[in-house]
């Protein structure tokens, strides 16, 4: 699943990639360059080939985004290794096609939420939980780059190197460091072709995905009156982070209901899923880590917690400890 691990976290790495490309940031404004990146990531019509590493995992794809005329985007996503995949998105869904396990995944885009992710905060906002400024430029893909550094400033969020394209607006490459400033995930473009429209025919997948298991997911939104019931909440969080989306999923009909909050600082986010606990099935129970994800799970009242987001691991413990039944935030 390496290629829907990488797709997911590319989305919100582009998407962390503002004015429209035509306008040009001020030298000395990093917030401005931010916004910038932030639109370009939505207004482009590109073509490209990136590299992304996620602790000993490293993977090359390409990646073609389009806008339509009316605004809708389209993306598709292609592994160049590995076992083949693709994954395609438009702003009505994403679909992933996964050749290994003959499998494919069907999803919808959150209602009302753009897409793909925007950068959630302004530069002000972050600047009471983050040190913002410029960097060293460079080149990366062949194009000048202006690089932005954001150092957090307590130990429950990561930092963050970004090297923005110095005239399209475009991230080309972004760095995610630890507490330890070791580089725990990188996104690299190393070909990058800027197009004035997608031909149709480039967001057509290459694998039919013919005769495969096809898997799909449908979020449900809670019955308003049974939300005081079932609604879980996080008595102490840390500074800076709030509860941004909050959503039930049921992946089939014989399946419980699990609940899902997403807490954001505005760049860093923390899933929890919280779902009725069974006797036939063992559960992660304490701290693991992968990469730059951490993962910390308990039990609770006959319920299995689980925390995952790529924060340090003092931060999913707290939000994971901070987890009660109760009123709704």
């Amino acid at each position: 699943m390496l290629l829907a691990t990488a797709s997911r976290s590319v989305a919100l790495i582009l998407a962390g990639a503002s004015v429209a490309a035509s306008v040009v940031a001020s030298e000395d404004d990093v917030g401005a360059w931010l916004e910038r990146m932030t639109r370009s990531a939505h207004t482009l019509n590109y073509d490209g080939v990136f590299v992304y590493s996620h602790g000993k995992d490293l993977s090359a794809m390409r990646i073609i985004h389009g806008v339509l005329p009316e605004g809708v985007e389209r993306e598709r996503l292609v592994a160049l290794s590995g076992p083949q995949g693709e994954v395609l998105r438009d702003n009505e869904g994403v679909t992933c096609i996964l050749s290994d396990d003959r499998s494919v995944f069907v999803g919808k885009s959150r209602g009302g939420a753009p897409f793909p992710p925007t950068f959630p905060r302004g530069a002000d906002e972050l600047r009471e939980l983050y040190h913002i400024d410029f960097g060293e430029r460079g080149r990366v893909a062949g194009r000048a780059v202006t690089q932005v550094v954001i150092a957090p400033r307590d130990g429950y969020r990561y930092g963050h190197r970004i090297w923005i394209d110095s005239d399209t607006g475009l991230l080309l490459m972004s760095e995610m460091l630890d507490e330890e400033e070791a580089v725990v995930e990188q996104f690299m473009f190393t070909e990058i072709r800027y197009l004035d429209e997608v031909p149709d025919h480039l967001f057509e997948p290459a694998i039919s995905g013919q005769e495969f298991t096809v898997h799909q997911s449908s979020p449900q939104e809670p019955e308003p009156e049974a939300v005081p019931a079932t609604s879980w909440s996080a008595e102490r969080l840390p500074a800076g982070f709030t509860l941004d989306v909050r959503r039930t999923h049921r992946m089939t009909d014989g399946d419980m209901p699990m609940e899902q909050l997403v807490f954001s600082d505005g760049l860093a986010s923390v899933s929890v899923f919280v779902e009725q606990a069974g006797a036939q099935k063992e559960y992660m129970l304490g701290a693991a880590r992968m990469g730059a994800v951490n993962t910390y799970g308990r039990l609770q009242e006959e319920h299995h917690i689980t925390v995952v987001g790529e924060v340090p691991a003092a931060t999913v413990k707290l939000i994971g400890e901070a987890i009660r039944q109760g009123a709704v935030q």
